[in-house]
């Protein structure tokens, strides 16, 4: 009873040993009276036996064993819950303005990284952001998380410099964990272009530049960043003197804020990789969920209105198209081999097949790009009809749309001409899964790599 512990640790304040009391509690808890009145009783009747501590070893054996098991997680369901009501009811997490670096790239060469200045045109932004803020936040106690880098805290100036209430800012926590990502010590001119053109070998969120940072190291700095804010540990970041704080504003750079969605909201990698940028000074605001006790966006209340733009290229796999002849024939021959050598005995044979498998799949394909990505349910990328049914306003025909304007697409969309019903399965993974990974996906919707089932909780465990 929630009462009673509530008497239990007011009886026990102020009266010596907290591991003593605590082995009171568990006693009075082993037979539990029925009204806090006698829980009092109970509890002071238990503490004048004076009994020495080392008489309690019956009771800690049956701790031990699992006898009070339900008492110890209800104890710790009610710590999630305290620290989860200290939680701000809604997070800002907001792109710095224009900078130096952003209009010219060569504009890093002759300083580090950290101390690139915004443009005036950044400054004129961060003001405009500054009027929209003020609005959104009301009378709220903000708390304002800030990159290091010159970029954010100019920025910082500049919302202040729009009207956004200073006085109302409880306190400004800068954090180099919600720095930009480290491309090294200095930019040289071409070093980014260079880094690019490698990154579609590696893959966007694993490649490392060199003396630099790949997408995972700075996703684990933002995770450690998220577990401050959010655990109610010994190093919280929220105002120890103010119970609760209604608005959290976090002030950081584009990568940062993808993989801060990614941590928040649970995604898959390949999510992570579909999310464009924000723009200068846009941000994406998410509010408690209470039932799930997980924050979740709300798109009306971002800058612009909507869910953060993500594209993912996917290749439609049609009932109505088969590979070509020649490939089958080649592919029966390679098969023969296969099965007179053994599977796996035969390296060459078993790659040869792969391949072969690949190219047949991409020939029965319809090449397509999903556009609002993130605005289909969770898990995105199951297969059955009401996903179907999701895309038939989201598709455009081909790949390769990155640089196309958003209004621009969604007219395309209105245009695609795409026979859904026959599309026999939908391939989200193209040529970086093997066909014998897709077929293990196919056959077992545990092992699909879609996003939401494992979304971490703000405390850092998974529900």
């Amino acid at each position: 009873d929630m009462g009673a512990q509530a008497i239990l640790a007011q009886v026990c304040r102020g009266r010596g040993s907290t591991t003593r009391h605590t082995a009171l509690l568990l006693c009075v808890m082993r037979s539990p009276p029925s009204t806090p009145s006698s829980v009092r009783a109970s509890f002071e009747a238990a503490e004048q036996e004076r009994l020495p501590l080392a008489d309690h070893s019956s009771l800690i054996m049956a701790v031990k064993l699992g006898e009070y098991d339900d008492v110890i997680n209800a104890m710790g369901k009610r710590r999630l819950d305290l620290v989860w009501n200290r939680l701000p009811n809604r997070i800002i997490i907001m792109q710095h303005g224009e900078s130096e670096g952003n209009k010219n790239l060569a504009g890093h060469t002759p300083m580090g990284a950290s101390q690139v200045p915004l443009t005036p045109k950044g400054l004129e932004q961060s003001k405009s952001a500054g009027k929209r803020l003020k609005k959104l936040v009301g009378g709220d106690d903000v708390l304002v998380c800030i990159s290091t880098f010159e970029s954010a805290q100019q920025t910082l100036l500049g919302l202040y410099a729009g009207g956004f209430p200073e006085e109302q800012v409880l306190a400004v926590h800068v954090d180099p964990q919600i720095r930009a990502q480290e491309f090294g010590n200095l930019h040289r001119v071409g070093a980014r272009e260079a880094a690019e053109a490698e990154q579609k070998l590696v893959g966007p969120f694993y490649h490392r530049p060199p003396n630099g940072e790949s997408s995972a190291d700075v996703f684990d700095r933002i995770s450690a960043f998220w577990v401050r804010l959010t655990s109610g540990g010994i190093d919280e970041l929220l105002p120890k003197a103010k119970p609760t704080c209604q608005t959290c504003l976090i002030l950081t750079h584009t990568l940062p804020i993808r993989l801060l969605l990614m941590r928040i909201l649970g995604w898959a990698v390949e999510t992570f990789e579909s999310m464009s940028d924000l723009g200068f000074c846009d941000y994406v605001t998410l509010h408690k969920s209470p039932e799930a006790m997980k924050y979740k966006v709300i798109p009306e209340d971002s800058c612009p209105e909507r869910w953060p733009w993500a594209m993912r290229e996917v290749w439609l796999v049609m009932r109505s198209r088969s590979p070509e002849p020649e490939l089958q024939k080649r592919l029966e021959e390679l098969r023969t081999l296969q099965a007179r050598a053994g599977v796996g005995n035969w390296t060459d044979i078993d790659r040869a097949i792969a391949t072969a498998e690949q190219e047949g799949l991409r020939q029965r394909s319809e090449p397509c790009t999903v556009l609002d990505y993130l605005s289909i349910p969770q898990p995105r990328t199951e297969q059955g009809p009401a996903h179907l049914k999701a895309l038939k306003t989201r598709l455009v025909h081909g790949h390769g749309h990155a640089d196309r304007k958003i209004d621009e697409l969604e007219g395309f969309a209105k245009d695609c001409k795409v026979d859904l019903s026959d599309v026999e399965f939908i391939d989200w993974w193209g040529p970086h899964l093997s066909y014998f990974a897709k077929s293990l996906r196919q056959q077992h919707p545990a092992l699909r790599k879609n996003e939401g089932a494992a979304a971490a909780t703000p405390t850092g465990s998974s529900r």
